[in-house]
């Protein structure tokens, strides 16, 4: 557009103010209007548009650059003519971020589901989360678990409290790598008991278990007992009464009884 000069337009719009028509334009308000033009068309003009020729704008548009600003810039249509030869007009694309979800500083993709405080969101394809409308009250999220202020829990082998302020505070005991099962933290390599199957830490927080189906049950020293059964524990008796809940007597084990 440097390549086209109108010095005597420029100087004479330079030295014309309009205060009263600038004032009255900011305050004028043409929603008919607006939905007017939106539903013209103009086949006639577009036609001309298409005949005319602009050498001069076409050689200042090759050389001006358009830096990316994260917008989509097009240049569209079929128009003019160039050296006696109809051209097709070039189109431009800035390529913007991925379709997301930012939320509190984290980008999310579209499907991405994830949480905030007590209730779960998903991302998205128009860029924001929908979530659950829970009340969470005054609480911690740790990780994905939502902890309600006052709760105690477990990270690793440490043990945290869910305070007011939205902050756990925890144990500083160091861990090493391993697994926590049922408030247990047990090393990696170690095998225990969940029901009747038989579990392993392979690495670090994976846990693989058999898969034998157990039904209701009770489990006790490492032995799975049904509902009903009796079972000695020192010498008292105890039975697996219902699902992973165990009644035992309360005798006063001596050494010798406990030993024979």
């Amino acid at each position: 557009m440097r390549a086209v000069s109108f010095p005597a337009v420029d100087e004479a719009m330079r030295a014309v103010s309009f205060p009263a028509v600038d004032e009255a334009m900011r305050a004028v308000s043409f929603p008919a209007v607006d939905e007017a033009m939106r539903a013209v068309s103009f086949p006639a003009v577009d036609e001309a548009m298409r005949a005319v020729s602009f050498p001069a704008v076409d050689e200042a548009m090759r050389a001006v650059s358009f830096p990316a600003v994260g917008l989509c810039l097009v240049l569209c249509g079929t128009r003019h003519s160039l050296g006696g030869r109809n051209k097709q007009s070039s189109t431009t694309t800035v390529s913007s971020r991925p379709a997301g979800c930012l939320e509190n500083e984290v980008w999310y993709a579209v499907g991405a589901t994830f949480k905030s405080k007590c209730n779960t969101c998903t991302c998205t394809a128009l860029g924001f989360a929908i979530c659950t409308k829970m009340y969470c009250g005054a609480g911690c999220l740790v990780g994905d678990v939502w902890h309600a202020a006052g709760a105690s829990f477990y990270i690793d082998c440490n043990t945290c409290s869910c305070f007011e302020s939205g902050y756990p505070v925890c144990t500083m005991i160091y861990c090493g790598e391993g697994c926590r099962s049922d408030d247990v933290w047990y090393t990696v390599g170690a095998t225990f008991k969940k029901d009747c199957n038989t579990c392993t830490c392979s690495s670090h927080r994976n846990i693989s278990c058999t898969e034998k189906y157990c039904g209701q049950g009770c489990l006790s020293d490492d032995v799975w007992y049904t509902v009903g059964a009796t079972f000695k524990k020192d010498c008292n008796t105890c039975t697996c009464s219902s699902h992973r809940n165990i009644v035992c007597t309360e005798k006063y084990c001596s050494k010798d009884s406990v030993l024979g």
